[in-house]
């Protein structure tokens, strides 16, 4: 196939393109910033997803996998975000190949109908796809589970600068609380940097 898929081939290594077609086991992917990861798992998204399309529909008129029942962790928000926008370029960049090639003739526009139709379903599908840090995943799955998990349903995650307070202050109150005991390793501590290093 033409388009954004094909230009993400181009562009692999080895290692890169084993990844994005691998269809058996667990694949991870591990490099440093600017290597290519997120090209590597877009590109993985769009050959899972033209797998399913191409098996076709089931009996019910459904495929066997969508958009939104592939999960992707990143480290930040960030990361997800531009995940989540190249995810939705590669997308669209298979429906503008197919009303290219209807366009110039090269295929009927009905010989193209269900193949685009599929894919505007995973545009629409999109927003509900998991593609997040492993903090928001986390937080969806104990959402889901509230019971299980024995938390309240209606939990915040902290941001990164109040998670730092919440250590701090929690080192602290332990460390206060050892002195009272009288702890010998904790007041050696004290000895060496104080109780304002803490």
């Amino acid at each position: 196939m033409e388009g954004e898929l094909v230009d993400i081939l181009e562009n692999l290594n080895e290692e890169q393109l084993e990844a994005v077609t691998s269809t058996e086991g667990y694949i991870r992917v591990i490099a440093g910033a600017g290597s290519g990861k997120t090209q590597v798992l877009i590109g993985r998204f769009i050959h899972i997803l033209e797998q399913s399309l191409s098996k076709g529909q089931d009996a019910n008129g459904k495929y066997a996998l969508n958009v939104d029942q592939i999960v992707a962790i990143t480290f930040t928000k960030k990361a997800a975000a531009e995940m989540r926008g190249r995810l939705r370029k590669a997308i669209n960049s298979k429906l503008d190949v197919l009303q290219l090639a209807v366009d110039r003739k090269e295929r009927l526009e009905a010989e193209c109908k269900q193949e685009a139709d599929f894919w505007r379903q995973q545009l629409e599908r999109l927003p509900r796809t998991h593609i997040s840090t492993i903090h928001s995943l986390c937080s969806f799955i104990l959402r889901e589970n509230p019971r299980e998990a024995n938390l309240d349903p209606q939990f915040t995650l902290g941001e990164d600068f109040q998670m730092e307070q919440f250590v701090q202050e929690c080192l602290q109150k332990y460390i206060r609380q050892a002195l009272r005991k009288q702890d010998p390793d904790i007041k050696a501590m004290m000895d060496i940097y104080g109780f304002n290093g803490f």
